[in-house]
């Protein structure tokens, strides 16, 4: 539970340095203080990082970014080099470009299994929308042993949105090339589309899959799918028909093969209600028919919703999902259970069961307060008991300002099987406390017991943060890992400004025992300059049996571009994602089944660093 120890490794900085600096000589921009987000103006850094401590570089890494004109980055380029002769000479390269329309809030992609193929990665980020993706990678040439003049593979990713920012098209294109020339080699394509309604409903879509494995220009092979989709007055699907013509020898669509695939949803409304839905066809999605029941409480909330279909017998329903809930008088699932079911034999008799439970609870400001889960499985229905059988309980509360205060968790289990979950695993608690709505202590205790009352292992940890003009000034982390009162392991780290409020220093040092030795320190000592420039060093020592091992960085970073980013930004410290479960809608009754319902709520944890310092941890623990 050692967050300090998560905080980035100053080492890295050696990477990062360049992120920083801005080696245009374009005035175009305003000052760097008008930037809200990371990286707050910096326009260019590159860094090199010796691993093996001969003087040359191994690694270099280059961080490029353009802006709009409200400071709002449009595109990234990642340039990573590789140098393993010590020449000077990259003998390998990775550039990485990304392009993003900070006016676009991009939905998550959502693309009908019928018409997908592989995951797309991911089309949001703190920047906007991702518009294109591009990575060329170069080999080192075997002759010169320097870097190959041709590229030896490309990938590129594109996405198109409406305004809303719902999907319009996702294309991911990978080639390869002859390295000798430059020539193509082999390339392949997946190209997906998706068309809505006024209301925004998906009512079509295709996947276009292209191969040519010999790079002549001719397609190998090629498959398409294109899908219709309809819905009835009330919202709900009514039909899915997709029609897939493949051609596996290239040789044209003349000699292709054409397969149509249709699937159908029959509702019963009562009192113009969805009772009932028969789902009828064959593809990949549904290859067995099978009827959804649902019921409804007094307020018109779902109560259940039945899945029932034919598995092992050749007539009769002998497989069930049972989904149920239970709502609050602000109409929040408070029960959710999700139940499997089936009877393979015919006899009416179940031969196994699965059920998953959830309940929930809220305050008055509808922050959730408990968030249980309880799974149970049974292979012999009829005999007392379940063959596994836990509880975890998580409990929140928080501050009068709403923020968290603490959090436990409680793993219990059944271990004599007579269907009460009554053994303590292992409990954990975490408690939060704060200085003007920033993290200032954080207590943490872990007890285990494992299947009997006998303590196995305990641990006891505590953090507290202190702040200087409402920025991080020190952190200390102390650790008692078989809480017997004594320090195990600790950590210290200290922020130094000057005053202008500037951070000219930081030291992270890391220790065995109560303070007794030294394992680890880092530092970097920072010079602002009236040219705008931050001049200084970055020294990691490393402490063992013999001589302290010492390296020490150079640190340049030039912000003349857009000037000196000034104040400070949250940092994000520590995350808490309770479950919850969402309340079954037109959108979900249909398609959410078992775990679907069950997402998470995010509580944040929020410290207070220098921007220059949120630059440095942001990049260093991410290249995204």
């Amino acid at each position: 539970m050692n967050l300090v120890k998560g905080l980035p490794n100053l080492l890295w900085l050696c990477i990062l340095i360049t992120l920083l600096t801005a080696c245009s000589n374009s005035s175009s921009h305003r000052a760097t203080t008008e930037a809200t987000t990371l990286p707050f103006g910096a326009e260019e850094v590159t860094a090199e990082t010796d691993y093996d401590g001969d003087g040359h570089w191994d690694t270099r890494t280059t961080y490029s970014f353009v802006y709009n004109e409200d400071l709002q980055v449009t595109e990234a380029t990642i340039i990573y080099e590789d140098d393993d002769n010590a020449d000077g000479i990259a003998d390998s390269r990775t550039t990485e470009t990304y392009v993003y329309d900070p006016t676009i809030e991009a939905e998550d992609i959502t693309i009908r299994r019928a018409v997908q193929k592989g995951a797309a990665p991911s089309n949001n980020s703190a920047f906007g929308a991702l518009i294109s993706q591009t990575s060329v990678n170069y080999r080192s040439d075997e002759i010169s042993g320097e870097i190959a003049e041709y590229p030896y593979s490309r990938r590129e990713y594109t996405y198109t949105y409406s305004p809303e920012g719902k999907l319009l098209s996702y294309s991911y294109t990978r080639f390869y090339y002859n390295e000798s020339d430059g020539t193509l080699s082999e390339s392949n394509s997946t190209t997906t589309t998706n068309t809505y309604d006024e209301d925004g409903k998906t009512i079509g879509g295709s996947l276009y899959d292209t191969t040519d494995n010999n790079g002549d220009g001719i397609l190998d092979d090629s498959q398409s799918s294109v899908c219709t989709i309809t819905y009835d007055s009330n919202g709900y699907l009514t039909s899915q028909s997709c029609v897939t013509t493949s051609d596996d020898d290239g040789d044209g669509p003349t000699e292709a093969t054409e397969t149509v695939s249709d699937t159908t949803y029959t509702h019963t409304y009562t009192d113009g209600v969805l009772t009932q839905t028969i789902v009828e066809g064959g593809d990949e999605i549904v290859n067995t028919p099978y009827t959804l029941d649902f019921t409804y409480n007094e307020d018109g909330l779902v109560a259940t919703k039945t899945k029932s279909y034919n598995n092992y017998g050749e007539s009769g329903i002998d497989t069930y999902y049972r989904l149920s809930f239970s709502y609050d008088s602000e109409g929040r699932v408070i029960g959710y259970t999700n139940r499997f079911e089936y009877d393979s034999n015919d006899d009416e008799v179940l031969d196994y069961f699965e059920e998953r439970i959830y309940t929930f609870s809220y305050d008055d400001n509808a922050r959730i307060l408990t968030s249980n889960y309880q799974y149970r499985d049974d292979s012999t229905p009829t005999v007392e008991g379940y063959n596994n059988n836990y509880l975890y309980t998580h409990t929140y509360s928080y501050t009068e300002d709403g923020l968290l205060s603490s959090y436990d968790r409680t793993y219990q289990t059944d271990l004599d099987r007579d269907g009460e979950v009554d053994n303590v695993s292992y409990t954990r608690n975490i408690e939060y406390t704060y200085e003007n709505g920033y993290l200032a202590s954080l207590n943490y205790d872990y007890e285990s017991t494992g299947d009997d009352e006998v303590i196995d292992s305990q641990d006891h940890e505590t953090q507290v943060f202190t702040y200087q003009d409402g920025l991080l000034k020190t952190i200390v982390w102390e650790d008692d890992d078989n809480n017997d009162g004594a320090i195990d392991e600790a950590t210290t780290i200290e922020a130094t400004y000057d005053a202008s409020g500037r951070v000219t220093a930081y030291e992270a040092i890391n220790y065995d025992g109560d303070y007794a030795s030294l394992d680890e320190a880092q530092a970097v000592a920072l010079t602002y300059n009236a040219d705008d420039t931050v001049t200084g060093t970055i020294t990691m020592t490393s402490y063992g049996e013999g001589d302290p091992e010492v390296t020490t960085t150079p640190v340049n970073i030039d912000f003349s571009a857009n000037g000196l980013p000034s104040g400070g930004m949250d940092y994000t410290f520590d995350t808490i994602e309770p479950d919850y479960c969402v309340t079954p809608s037109t959108e979900t009754l249909l398609y959410y089944h078992g775990d679907n319902y069950i997402k998470e709520q995010t509580y944040l944890i929020n410290i207070k660093i220098p921007k220059i310092l949120g630059i440095m941890w942001m990049v260093s623990m991410s290249d995204s």
